[in-house]
Parts: C-alpha cells; structure tokens; sequence
C-alpha cells in the first residue's frame, strides 16, 4: 500500500481486531513515497495489532512506490485486489477509485507472480520499528 493514514486504518480496525482475536497473522508493506503515509496510522498498526507485521519500502532517489493492492489467502485460495485505493478514508470511501478482484489459487501464474513481487518488495524493505525515528524526522 502505498500510503497509510490514520483515518485509512480507521475502515479496518473492526477487521484487525477480529483477525487479532483469532491470531491470524498479517502484513501490510507501505512506503515513504512522498512522505504520505503517516508515523501515527503505523504506529497504531504496531500499538494495536500485534498480529499485523508492517515494513516501510524506503524510496530511491528517482523510483516511487505507488502500488496498492490487498492479498488475502484463505487456505490455498488467493483473492487479489490491486487498484488505485490507498488505505485512506478519501480512496476507501469517497473518491472514485478503481479496483479489479482476480480470485485464484495457488498455482494460478498470475496470483504467483503477484505473491512473488509482494515478496520481493517486502524482502527490500525495513521493519517499521528498525525505520520508526527517521521516518518521522523526514515526514516532519
């Protein structure tokens, strides 16, 4: 997910605290991509969650990181929404927003090839709390 605010988190804490009280695992991968995201949405993500693993995807001087997208894996069954909503309350909720589903299992090549570059991105990028202090000195 590109970028992260706290009235974004606000439209899946019900879903995170069920997930929580079943101990289902998550992970949410963001970026420092225009210093959009902010510290307070994951720092309420680690607060609350503890559950939900979050990485920042720190930005090249001349790359960006604008994907969004929500993998959900249930059993061997992968629903995959990629899309142009950010989890914030403006793209959840008002704006006009496009989305596609593509449902699939595990051996389905696109859902793999999705998996593998989510993968990729998340093995490139910083745990939250290694990034925490300088992220928010660049976000100020």
């Amino acid at each position: 997910m590109a970028f992260i605010t706290v009235d974004g988190l606000q439209l899946f804490k019900v879903v995170f605290r069920e997930l929580k009280e079943r101990n289902v695992k998550g992970r949410i991968l963001t970026s420092d991509y225009l210093c959009f995201t902010q510290p307070k949405a994951l720092e309420e993500i680690r607060d609350l969650f503890p559950n939900i693993q979050v990485r920042m995807y720190k930005c090249e001087a001349l790359s960006g990181f604008h994907t969004k997208g929500y993998l959900i894996r249930q059993g061997k069954v992968i629903r995959i929404i990629i899309g142009s909503s950010n989890m914030t309350e403006r793209a959840l909720s008002f704006n006009k927003e496009w989305n596609s589903e593509h449902v699939a299992d595990e051996e389905d090549l696109f859902g793999k090839a999705v998996l593998s570059e989510f993968e990729r991105l998340w093995d490139k990028s910083s745990s939250f709390n290694d990034y925490l202090n300088a992220y928010i000195q660049i976000y100020k």
